[in-house]
């Protein structure tokens, strides 16, 4: 059996796009789910019931698997089952029609226990169930899709937010996803003098998802995810949502990063998020070296891409937000090596050689759902990935004080 030049080029382009397919699958289903905003001094009387979360859930997730703690009173129980947060009965039917109407569809909808929220889709969390007229006004996310709505069994007036901490009294609030200890976060602030009706935290998850430390009235380190001032704070934001408190327009989700690496010569991504689908563009910038001004090296390029690199240097790409704010990516090293390890061939029939196998000293096969399946430490040998089963994967190499990877499609 032989192939003719045009098979063998249609091949590979098929698998190519096979693996650009999956690549986009693997990044959507591995993207953590989050909180992005929480309205901790809302507008109405009632505060504990009219203060809400907002979370986006990345690739989906199962309303039993969230664990969320509310920092007042200083407790560490969780607000999961215990506290009615997945009780469809402590559903606020009142609210739900009344946006509905506002809306003109059937927009929002209540969820409780065991109900699976599907990927990229806004959620709302109110930590109370008993909210108080005027309800904030909906407008903002009309045309956002399905909202998910949650209610926590919480009449507690005092609220579960402080609005106005002292530098002293540090609240914090843990969001956990059960079977995903990778997307945990920890959301710290304090020092809110004076309070003002419609102050929210804003959360950068770039910063943010992994960050787990943070006591009530513990002053965190400064690597923690936390709010302290304008110029004191680390993937925290303060502002004010206005008057009567409605819902944030779909401007506060980001562009969402679910994919950018250099492979070889090429720097890849995929960018995702509302803002991303409705029109933005990305650039390409680039400085010699730390501390230098970055330039522009490419603009209006896609969503999902690719760009050869031709200086060494560092790289990052950025996305334009409605509101006038700016989303960068992670900043990337690119450095020249003919010796950098490769998978060869790829897509790999029957799984692929490693060649350099001397560069690496620790390598990592993860699955499309986010689980290392294989982790080999030096010597490697050449053949050590042969006979993977079929699939998409990516592959991490730990070597030479630098960390590179490679995605990866096994062939049957």
């Amino acid at each position: 059996m032989y192939f003719t030049k045009v098979g063998v080029r249609c091949a590979v382009m098929r698998g190519w796009w096979a693996i650009g397919l999956l690549s986009l699958i693997w990044a959507q289903t591995n993207t953590c789910p989050y909180v992005r905003y929480i309205l901790f001094d809302a507008c109405s009387g009632s505060e504990g019931n009219d203060e809400f979360l907002i979370l986006w859930s990345g690739s989906g997730f199962n309303t039993n698997q969230l664990q969320i703690t509310f920092p007042n009173p200083a407790t560490t129980t969780w607000c999961n089952s215990t506290c009615g947060l997945n009780n469809l009965s402590q559903c606020n039917n009142a609210l739900i029609d009344s946006w509905n109407t506002t809306c003109g569809s059937n927009v929002f909808q209540c969820v409780g226990a065991n109900v699976n929220i599907p990927p990229n889709s806004w959620v709302i969390l109110f930590t109370g169930y008993q909210n108080a007229n005027p309800y904030p006004n909906p407008s903002n996310l009309c045309g956002a899709g399905t909202v998910y709505v949650m209610f926590a069994n919480n009449t507690n007036a005092q609220g579960r937010y402080l609005n106005n901490p002292t530098d002293a009294e540090n609240r914090r609030t843990i969001i956990n996803f059960s079977g995903r200890p990778e997307c945990s976060m920890t959301i710290n602030y304090r020092n809110i003098s004076p309070g003002q009706n419609g102050n929210y935290l804003l959360i950068d998850p770039t910063i943010c998802i992994g960050r787990t430390e943070g006591q009530n009235n513990v002053r965190p380190s400064t690597d923690a995810c936390y709010y302290a001032s304008s110029t004191d704070r680390n993937g925290v934001s303060l502002g004010n949502v206005g008057a009567n408190c409605p819902l944030p327009p779909t401007s506060v989700l980001p562009i969402l990063w679910a994919y950018v690496q250099i492979e070889g010569d090429r720097l890849v991504w995929q960018a995702t998020g509302t803002e991303g689908e409705e029109g933005a563009h990305l650039t390409l910038w680039h400085t010699p070296e730390v501390g230098r001004a970055w330039q522009v090296v490419a603009s209006e390029l896609p969503l999902t891409g690719q760009y050869p690199l031709r200086e060494e240097g560092f790289y990052r790409l950025s996305a334009p937000l409605r509101n006038g704010a700016v989303e960068y990516s992670p900043i990337l090293e690119y450095r020249r090596g003919s010796s950098d390890p490769l998978l060869y061939p790829n897509p790999a029939p029957g799984g692929p050689y490693l060649l350099h196998p001397e560069q690496v000293q620790e390598l990592e096969v993860i699955e499309n759902y986010g689980s290392v399946i294989v982790r080999l430490t030096a010597p490697i040998s050449m053949e050590a990935l042969r006979g993977l089963p079929p699939g998409l994967y990516v592959v991490r190499f730990f070597g030479q004080g630098r960390e590179r990877v490679q995605r990866l499609l096994v062939l049957p």
